[in-house]
Protein backbone atom coordinates (compact mmCIF):
# COMPACT_ATOMS: atom_id res chain seq x y z
CA UNK A 1 0.00 0.00 0.00
CA UNK A 2 1.37 3.23 -1.03
CA UNK A 3 0.69 5.32 1.66
CA UNK A 4 1.91 3.10 4.34
CA UNK A 5 5.45 2.82 2.62
CA UNK A 6 5.11 6.80 2.20
CA UNK A 7 4.47 6.94 6.21
CA UNK A 8 6.90 4.50 6.87
CA UNK A 9 9.47 6.00 5.37
CA UNK A 10 8.73 9.67 6.32
CA UNK A 11 9.25 8.39 9.73
CA UNK A 12 12.57 7.31 9.01
CA UNK A 13 13.49 10.54 6.91
CA UNK A 14 12.38 12.37 10.30
CA UNK A 15 14.58 9.78 12.24
CA UNK A 16 17.96 10.72 10.54
CA UNK A 17 17.45 14.62 10.88
CA UNK A 18 16.06 14.75 14.36
CA UNK A 19 18.83 14.71 16.85
CA UNK A 20 20.90 16.66 19.21
CA UNK A 21 24.62 15.09 19.82
CA UNK A 22 25.80 15.04 23.32
CA UNK A 23 22.53 14.78 24.71
CA UNK A 24 21.41 11.25 26.82
CA UNK A 25 17.46 10.30 26.15
CA UNK A 26 16.39 12.91 23.64
CA UNK A 27 12.88 12.37 22.31
CA UNK A 28 10.60 13.53 19.51
CA UNK A 29 7.22 12.61 18.76
CA UNK A 30 6.13 12.61 15.16
CA UNK A 31 2.94 12.86 13.54
CA UNK A 32 1.75 12.82 9.32
CA UNK A 33 -1.10 15.26 8.73
CA UNK A 34 -1.38 15.99 12.61
CA UNK A 35 -1.98 12.33 13.35
CA UNK A 36 0.28 10.51 16.04
CA UNK A 37 2.27 8.62 13.54
CA UNK A 38 5.78 7.61 15.90
CA UNK A 39 8.36 8.33 18.45
CA UNK A 40 12.09 8.89 17.85
CA UNK A 41 14.36 8.59 20.72
CA UNK A 42 18.09 9.84 20.45
CA UNK A 43 21.25 10.00 22.60
CA UNK A 44 25.00 10.48 22.59
CA UNK A 45 28.07 9.87 24.54
CA UNK A 46 31.55 11.69 24.16
CA UNK A 47 34.94 10.80 26.19
CA UNK A 48 38.17 10.93 26.02
CA UNK A 49 38.08 11.32 22.01
CA UNK A 50 35.55 8.89 21.36
CA UNK A 51 31.56 8.62 21.19
CA UNK A 52 28.58 7.07 20.83
CA UNK A 53 25.24 7.28 19.20
CA UNK A 54 22.37 5.72 19.33
CA UNK A 55 18.63 6.07 17.67
CA UNK A 56 15.61 4.31 17.94
CA UNK A 57 12.53 4.70 16.01
CA UNK A 58 8.97 3.48 16.11
CA UNK A 59 5.82 3.93 15.06
CA UNK A 60 2.51 4.49 16.65
CA UNK A 61 -1.36 4.50 16.48
CA UNK A 62 -2.43 3.44 12.65
CA UNK A 63 1.16 3.50 11.53
CA UNK A 64 2.55 1.18 14.65
CA UNK A 65 -1.00 -0.95 13.82
CA UNK A 66 -0.35 -1.35 9.96
CA UNK A 67 3.27 -1.79 10.14
CA UNK A 68 4.62 -2.50 13.31
CA UNK A 69 7.92 -0.04 12.16
CA UNK A 70 11.09 -0.19 14.88
CA UNK A 71 14.57 0.88 13.84
CA UNK A 72 17.32 0.28 16.25
CA UNK A 73 20.69 2.38 15.62
CA UNK A 74 23.89 2.41 17.12
CA UNK A 75 27.27 3.48 16.02
CA UNK A 76 31.00 3.83 17.80
CA UNK A 77 34.12 5.74 16.20
CA UNK A 78 36.46 8.56 17.44
CA UNK A 79 36.71 12.52 17.42
CA UNK A 80 39.43 13.80 15.05
CA UNK A 81 41.38 17.02 16.23
CA UNK A 82 39.16 19.30 13.72
CA UNK A 83 35.86 18.37 15.70
CA UNK A 84 34.37 15.50 12.63
CA UNK A 85 33.85 12.23 13.79
CA UNK A 86 35.35 9.09 12.33
CA UNK A 87 33.21 5.83 12.12
CA UNK A 88 34.34 2.57 13.70
CA UNK A 89 31.24 0.19 13.66
CA UNK A 90 27.98 0.95 13.03
CA UNK A 91 25.18 -1.59 13.60
CA UNK A 92 21.35 -1.29 12.88
CA UNK A 93 18.34 -3.55 13.23
CA UNK A 94 15.08 -2.27 11.61
CA UNK A 95 11.27 -4.62 12.15
CA UNK A 96 8.37 -3.80 10.00
CA UNK A 97 5.31 -6.35 10.03
CA UNK A 98 6.81 -8.16 6.88
CA UNK A 99 10.46 -8.27 7.21
CA UNK A 100 13.63 -7.56 9.65
CA UNK A 101 16.90 -6.77 8.85
CA UNK A 102 20.49 -6.70 10.41
CA UNK A 103 23.03 -4.08 8.96
CA UNK A 104 26.46 -3.57 10.25
CA UNK A 105 29.52 -1.32 8.52
CA UNK A 106 32.90 -1.19 9.50
CA UNK A 107 35.29 1.87 8.56
CA UNK A 108 38.95 2.03 8.42
CA UNK A 109 39.97 6.05 8.80
CA UNK A 110 36.63 6.95 8.51
CA UNK A 111 35.83 5.53 5.32
CA UNK A 112 33.52 2.13 5.24
CA UNK A 113 35.16 -0.67 4.34
CA UNK A 114 32.70 -3.82 5.11
CA UNK A 115 29.07 -4.29 4.76
CA UNK A 116 27.03 -7.09 6.31
CA UNK A 117 23.68 -7.41 5.87
CA UNK A 118 21.13 -10.50 7.23
CA UNK A 119 19.67 -11.28 4.67
CA UNK A 120 21.59 -9.51 2.50
CA UNK A 121 19.31 -7.18 0.18
CA UNK A 122 19.49 -8.12 -4.25
CA UNK A 123 21.20 -4.80 -4.56
CA UNK A 124 24.32 -3.37 -2.48
CA UNK A 125 26.77 -0.77 -2.65
CA UNK A 126 30.30 -1.43 -2.96
CA UNK A 127 31.57 0.05 -0.09
CA UNK A 128 35.16 0.78 -1.38
CA UNK A 129 33.32 3.22 -3.45
CA UNK A 130 31.97 5.36 -0.36
CA UNK A 131 35.18 7.68 1.04
CA UNK A 132 33.78 10.55 2.20
CA UNK A 133 30.64 9.44 3.92
CA UNK A 134 29.42 8.66 7.35
CA UNK A 135 26.71 6.30 8.96
CA UNK A 136 23.12 8.00 9.28
CA UNK A 137 23.66 7.87 13.02
CA UNK A 138 26.85 9.55 13.07
CA UNK A 139 25.59 12.37 10.49
CA UNK A 140 22.97 13.78 12.62
CA UNK A 141 25.49 13.71 15.60
CA UNK A 142 28.02 15.87 13.01
CA UNK A 143 25.05 17.85 11.72
CA UNK A 144 23.72 18.90 15.16
CA UNK A 145 26.65 18.63 17.48
CA UNK A 146 25.54 21.51 20.13
CA UNK A 147 26.31 24.29 17.20
CA UNK A 148 26.96 28.31 18.22
CA UNK A 149 23.96 30.27 16.64
CA UNK A 150 26.18 31.07 13.44
CA UNK A 151 27.19 27.65 12.48
CA UNK A 152 24.26 25.56 12.48
CA UNK A 153 23.09 26.08 9.20
CA UNK A 154 24.86 26.17 5.47
CA UNK A 155 26.20 23.05 5.85
CA UNK A 156 26.05 19.43 4.01
CA UNK A 157 26.83 16.09 4.95
CA UNK A 158 27.48 12.67 2.78
CA UNK A 159 25.74 9.45 4.66
CA UNK A 160 26.09 5.57 3.72
CA UNK A 161 23.24 3.30 5.38
CA UNK A 162 25.21 0.00 3.52
CA UNK A 163 22.03 0.13 0.66
CA UNK A 164 21.92 3.58 -0.39
CA UNK A 165 24.59 6.97 -0.78
CA UNK A 166 22.76 10.46 0.15
CA UNK A 167 23.44 13.64 0.71
CA UNK A 168 21.94 16.18 3.45
CA UNK A 169 22.16 19.85 3.01
CA UNK A 170 21.11 22.88 4.97
CA UNK A 171 20.67 26.12 3.38
CA UNK A 172 21.01 29.77 5.43
CA UNK A 173 19.76 30.37 8.45
CA UNK A 174 16.96 32.53 8.39
CA UNK A 175 15.15 34.13 11.63
CA UNK A 176 11.32 33.48 12.01
CA UNK A 177 9.06 34.32 14.75
CA UNK A 178 12.51 33.88 17.25
CA UNK A 179 13.42 30.86 16.23
CA UNK A 180 15.86 29.62 13.69
CA UNK A 181 15.50 27.99 10.91
CA UNK A 182 17.17 26.14 8.29
CA UNK A 183 15.71 25.01 4.79
CA UNK A 184 17.25 21.80 3.92
CA UNK A 185 17.11 19.54 1.40
CA UNK A 186 17.74 15.30 1.28
CA UNK A 187 18.81 13.67 -1.81
CA UNK A 188 19.74 10.02 -2.72
CA UNK A 189 22.76 10.03 -4.71
CA UNK A 190 22.84 6.07 -5.51
CA UNK A 191 21.34 2.54 -4.32
CA UNK A 192 18.10 1.25 -3.62
CA UNK A 193 15.03 3.62 -3.44
CA UNK A 194 13.02 4.32 -0.40
CA UNK A 195 10.08 3.29 0.96
CA UNK A 196 8.70 6.94 0.39
CA UNK A 197 9.28 6.44 -3.38
CA UNK A 198 11.12 10.08 -3.51
CA UNK A 199 14.99 10.41 -3.88
CA UNK A 200 14.54 14.28 -3.39
CA UNK A 201 12.62 15.94 -0.78
CA UNK A 202 13.05 19.17 1.52
CA UNK A 203 12.56 19.72 5.41
CA UNK A 204 12.88 22.62 7.50
CA UNK A 205 14.84 22.50 11.06
CA UNK A 206 13.65 24.86 14.11
CA UNK A 207 16.14 26.11 16.22
CA UNK A 208 16.09 27.77 19.86
CA UNK A 209 18.62 29.54 21.72
CA UNK A 210 20.03 27.84 24.60
CA UNK A 211 21.05 31.03 26.37
CA UNK A 212 24.76 29.90 26.07
CA UNK A 213 25.31 30.93 22.52
CA UNK A 214 23.84 27.30 21.16
CA UNK A 215 21.00 26.21 19.95
CA UNK A 216 18.73 23.38 20.45
CA UNK A 217 16.69 21.83 18.03
CA UNK A 218 12.58 21.97 18.73
CA UNK A 219 11.12 20.92 15.45
CA UNK A 220 11.84 19.48 11.83
CA UNK A 221 8.92 19.78 9.25
CA UNK A 222 8.66 17.81 6.20
CA UNK A 223 5.57 18.21 3.69
CA UNK A 224 4.27 14.55 1.86
CA UNK A 225 1.66 14.24 -0.50
CA UNK A 226 -0.28 13.06 2.49
CA UNK A 227 0.14 16.27 4.54
CA UNK A 228 2.88 18.21 6.84
CA UNK A 229 5.20 15.07 8.96
CA UNK A 230 6.36 17.36 11.68
CA UNK A 231 8.79 16.07 14.51
CA UNK A 232 9.06 18.02 17.96
CA UNK A 233 11.06 18.04 20.65
CA UNK A 234 8.98 16.90 24.54
CA UNK A 235 10.77 18.57 27.30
Amino acid sequence: MRIRRLMLGSALALGLLAGEAGAENQVFGVTLSGLPAGEIVLSGRQEGGRYEAGSSIRAIGLLGALARLRYEGTTVGRIAGDGSLEPERHLAEARSLRSERRTEILFDNGDPVQVTMVPPRSRQLDPAEQDGTIDPVSAVFQLLLAPPAGAVCNRRVELFDGARRSRVELGQAELRDGALVCNGRYVRLSGEEHAIEQSDYGFRLFFHGDGAGGVTLWRIEAPTRYGLAVATRRG
